[in-house]
């Protein structure tokens, strides 16, 4: 891998931590009613989305490569 790949990878490892970090010091109390009615229609959305994506042919092609014999 070249030394720019390298130093990309690490900045992209870099913001992730940094994203992952403030989320998770994010506390349900911190939240004023409009941002916890957004996240659960947020969690909705996404719930839906990856049910009725469940069947979907990509899904098998991708489960079959990862070799996800329990899903």
């Amino acid at each position: 891998m070249s030394p720019e790949s390298e130093n990309n990878k690490q900045k992209n490892s870099d913001i992730t931590s940094a994203i992952v970090g403030r989320v998770r010091s994010i506390k349900y109390t911190d939240l004023n009613a409009e941002e916890v009615e957004c996240a659960k229609h947020c969690f909705l959305d996404w719930l839906g989305v990856t049910l009725g994506g469940a069947g979907e042919p990509l899904v098998k092609i991708l489960r079959d490569e990862a070799g996800d014999d329990e899903c």
